[in-house]
């Protein structure tokens, strides 16, 4: 599993990153704790699908999204509806060898807040945080 799983804000559902390594992720499934399994929820074959983030009232999910195709290829912040529909990239930063992790909305859902670094498959570096504003049409 690639990430943290995280909990849903009454506690039932994890959304959880999977994939080959702690770093390389492959999408991000829903596991309800009275249901058989867990479900794919953004799992695309075109996109790696890593580090979930719920809004605090759980309607919009913020996530990160890389080419499958090179672990060094530069990741993009994007945000959806907490079912995975209507995406939308809020940032994609250009630069090969640093990469987006564990975006965190703010409590009134007008931030997001992330690390971005250097990241090399032996030693990730994730050396810097931001916060971007969320456009008023993206917020919760």
């Amino acid at each position: 599993m690639g990430g943290p799983a995280r909990a849903t804000g009454d506690g039932t559902t994890l959304l959880m990153p999977v994939g080959r390594s702690n770093v390389v992720c492959s999408g991000i499934w829903s596991y309800a704790f009275d249901s058989e399994g867990p479900v794919p929820l953004i799992d695309s074959p075109d996109l790696n699908e890593c580090d979930p983030a719920l809004s605090k009232d759980e309607i919009r999910i913020s996530h990160t999204t890389q080419l499958p195709s090179d672990n060094y290829a530069p990741t993009a912040l994007v945000i959806a509806n907490s079912d995975g529909s209507a995406t939308v990239t809020l940032l994609e930063p250009a630069r090969n060898f640093h990469i987006i992790r564990y975006p965190a909305w703010s409590p009134d859902g007008t931030q997001i807040a992330f690390v971005y670094g250097d990241f090399q498959l032996s030693s990730p570096i994730y050396s810097t945080l931001y916060i971007v504003d969320v456009p008023p049409e993206l917020r919760p």
